[in-house]
């Protein structure tokens, strides 16, 4: 069993929610880079994306505030309790991250952190995490 709950399936599934065209083809282009085996889907509103994960969760649901902004808290305590294993990775144009202090990036840090998101992921099915990692990244 993986580190989000899901057993170690390759490829890893990805759900993104992004509101324009061109942060789209950002995230698909950087989920390339750091992913290539990965499979990424599209939810066009952040409802699909919890009917989608209550049916089958994904190892990471990759959550655009310019979409549904006022949901986003709601958002990440619903998927909690409905698809524990799901990790939520906000992201907004507005942000600027604190390090351990806030839950929402700064678009221009989606690389470093999928990256490190994906090291985890890759660590904990092989089985070399330890518990520090097991906290979430977001």
């Amino acid at each position: 069993m993986s580190l989000h709950g899901l057993e170690s399936e390759l490829p890893c599934r990805v759900l993104v929610v992004v509101g324009s065209p061109r942060r789209l083809a950002e995230v698909h282009a950087v989920l390339g880079l750091v992913m290539p085996d990965g499979l990424v889907e599209v939810a066009d509103t952040v409802v699909e994306a919890l009917l989608r994960l209550t049916r089958k969760p994904a190892q990471l649901l990759l959550l655009d505030l310019a979409v549904d902004d006022a949901f986003a808290p709601m958002v990440v305590r619903h998927l909690a309790r409905v698809a524990p294993v799901t990790e939520v990775l906000v992201f907004d144009d507005r942000a600027r991250t604190v390090p351990g202090h806030q839950r929402v990036h700064a678009w221009e840090e989606l690389d470093s952190v999928l990256t490190r998101w994906h090291a985890v992921v890759q660590r904990s099915a092989r089985g070399l995490h330890g518990p520090e990692e097991e906290r979430s990244l977001s």
